[in-house]
Order: C-alpha cells, then sequence, then structure tokens
C-alpha cells in the first residue's frame, strides 16, 4: 500500500491502474513516479491499492582493470616468443566494440528488446566501459540479471574481462545527486571486495550467488503473493511474519559462526519448533518450500557446523542464510 502516492500522466492527470500504462516506449512517465511502475494490484478492489514500498534502484557498474586490460590484455608474441605491443587497430577495435556493448546494445535492450520491464528503467549514462541506470525495483533486478549474462556471452566468458557493480535502493524522495554517492560507495564496496561482485542493500556478494538468489527470490515471491492473495486458504502460508522468523534464524547462526557467541546455537532448535507449531502435517508444506528450509536454507548451515572451527566462516557466508537478508529486503521492497 502506497498511501497516496499516485502515477501521474504528463498532463497531469492521475493514472489509476499500472495496467492504463500499455505501451511505455510510447508514454512519458515523470522521473518522481519511476519507483511504482513496479507495484500492480494483489487483487481486483473497488479503489486503486498497489503493494511495495515505491523504492528506487540505481545500478551503477564498471568493468574491472580496464587499464590492465588495455595496456597488458592486447600483448601478442611474435615467433621467439617475446612479448610485442599492440596496435593501434586492436586497441581501437576493443574500445569500439565495448562502446557498442555499453552504450549502443544495453539502449537496444532497453527500447527494442521487447522486454516491456525494461522500458520502466531510466539510462542515465553508458560510458565506454561503466553504466548508470535508474528504476523500480523488480524491473532493475530482471535488468542487471539480463546484462551481466549478455556481457559474460559478450566477451566469450572471458575469465578477464569481469564487471563490478552495485545495486543501490533507496526511498525515491532521495536527491539524485545524493543518491549516486551512495551508488558509487556500494561499486567501491564491490571492487575493495574483490572485484567481480555486486552489493545489493549494502551486501557484497559474487554474481554466481547473485543468481542463485534470484532463483530462490522467486521462488518466495511466488509463495508469498499466493499467501497475500488468498490469505483463506488452507495450508502453510508464507508470509511476512515467518519471513521474520527466518531472519531471526539467520541472525541467530551469524552470532554463533561470525561472532562465536554459543546462545547461537538455538538457531536449528527454533526452526523445528516454530515450524511443529505453524504446521500439522509435514505434506501441509508445499514440497519446494520444504525442500528450501530444509535443503537450502538450514541444512548447509547444520553441515558448516561439523568442520573446524577456523573453516565455519568462508563457508557459511557462501550459504543462503548467510545472505537471506537479501532476499528477505527484496521481497519487503516488493510486497511490503
Amino acid at each position: 500500500m502506497i498511501g497516496k502516492r499516485k502515477i501521474t500522466r504528463e498532463d497531469g492527470s492521475h493514472i489509476n491502474d499500472i495496467s492504463e500504462i500499455e505501451d511505455l516506449k510510447d508514454s512519458i512517465v515523470l522521473f518522481q513516479n519511476l519507483s511504482l511502475l513496479d507495484m500492480g494490484r494483489l487483487a481486483p478492489t473497488g479503489t486503486p491499492e498497489f503493494h511495495g514500498r515505491g523504492s528506487l534502484a540505481y545500478f551503477k557498474a564498471d568493468v574491472d582493470n580496464l587499464g590492465l586490460i588495455f595496456s597488458e590484455g592486447l600483448l601478442k608474441k611474435d615467433k621467439e616468443g617475446n612479448l610485442i605491443n599492440f596496435s593501434v587497430s586492436r586497441y581501437h577495435t576493443l574500445s569500439r566494440m565495448l562502446e557498442g556493448f555499453f552504450k549502443g546494445y544495453l539502449n537496444f535492450l532497453i527500447e527494442e528488446s521487447g522486454q516491456k520491464d525494461f522500458l520502466k528503467i531510466y539510462s542515465v549514462y553508458t560510458g565506454g566501459d561503466d553504466l548508470l541506470f535508474i528504476g523500480p525495483v523488480k524491473s532493475m533486478f530482471k535488468f542487471v540479471s539480463r546484462v551481466y549474462s549478455d556481457l559474460r556471452r559478450f566477451v566469450c566468458f572471458n575469465d578477464s574481462i569481469t564487471l563490478s557493480a552495485a545495486i543501490t535502493v533507496l526511498d525515491p524522495r532521495i536527491p539524485a545527486r545524493r543518491a549516486v554517492e551512495i551508488a558509487d560507495d556500494h561499486l567501491e564496496k564491490s571492487k575493495k571486495g574483490g572485484k567481480n561482485r555486486v552489493t545489493i542493500f549494502g551486501k557484497t556478494i559474487t554474481w554466481n550467488q547473485f543468481f542463485e538468489l534470484m532463483k530462490h527470490i522467486q521462488l518466495l515471491e511466488k509463495h508469498l503473493r499466493e499467501a497475500l492473495e488468498k490469505p483463506h486458504s488452507k495450508g502453510f502460508k508464507l508470509t511476512k511474519n515467518f519471513l521474520q522468523k527466518l531472519l531471526r534464524y539467520k541472525r541467530l547462526a551469524d552470532e554463533l559462526i561470525i561472532n562465536s557467541r554459543f546462545y547461537g546455537l538455538t538457531f536449528e532448535a527454533l526452526y523445528r519448533y516454530d515450524m511443529a507449531r505453524l504446521v500439522k502435517k509435514p505434506e501441509d508444506v508445499p514440497e519446494e518450500l520444504r525442500d528450501f528450509f530444509e535443503n537450502k536454507l538450514i541444512g548447509p548451515v547444520v553441515e558448516c557446523l561439523k568442520l573446524k572451527e577456523n573453516e565455519r566462516k568462508g563457508v557459511y557466508r557462501e550459504t543462503v542464510l548467510y545472505n537471506l537478508d537479501i532476499i528477505v529486503n527484496y521481497l519487503y521492497e516488493i510486497y511490503k
């Protein structure tokens, strides 16, 4: 629910339903309303009711070690095996290809790819190796997934050409200049964290972790939406209150493994207790959700505790439970 905030047409009149914007490519959407474009109704009602926090997502990224790539990455060997300088044409070709991807292809992706969600993304700038886009949260996460995947294919999965990025989610009332400064700080955090990483909600993860979390987000979003649309249905329902319980288990596991505080050992017992109290029969929980809770969320952390103490932190930071705050923050942005 977003109080009295509404989407405004160019002529100043209000749009009462997201579906009224049938072709965003030919519509002018005011900048301050970008944050509302992902917030459709949960169910038909007599009044316009949208869901979500209505935040803006700032996607900032640049290619890692580009200077090193230009200075040393184009060197080649002569017949004797000695390194020789690259030609101006090779330098120019690489420069033009990167510019073609960032300035040409990404704008095509927004305007001509047929992905309606991408039409909600506003391109601030796309330089030779860096970029800044602004848009609603859900559409931006889809866009970031596509940009990184397409870039990897574009460079033929060359491990020497990587991307550091930040997805910074902020209240739309924050001035754009300040918001970009925060996004810059988050991008710097990705680079200091080892590069080829993305910082989301202030937390830095690898791209592999990002795509794994997106799969889990899709699963939980589906069940959360079903619970909101059918609040009186039987069986286990994934609610925002239960998401808070999951975060509690995460905090306890953090205390145990990161801070070596033994009261965190209760995280698994609390999970078992809450599930026994909420669910009469295990089959009341959808199988895919049960698999997520047992085998993706809690199980790997229990296995982590079997390792030597000096090995636990590194392994734990790779688990879904450690990064659960990213999942929950995203879901709260969409369904708050």
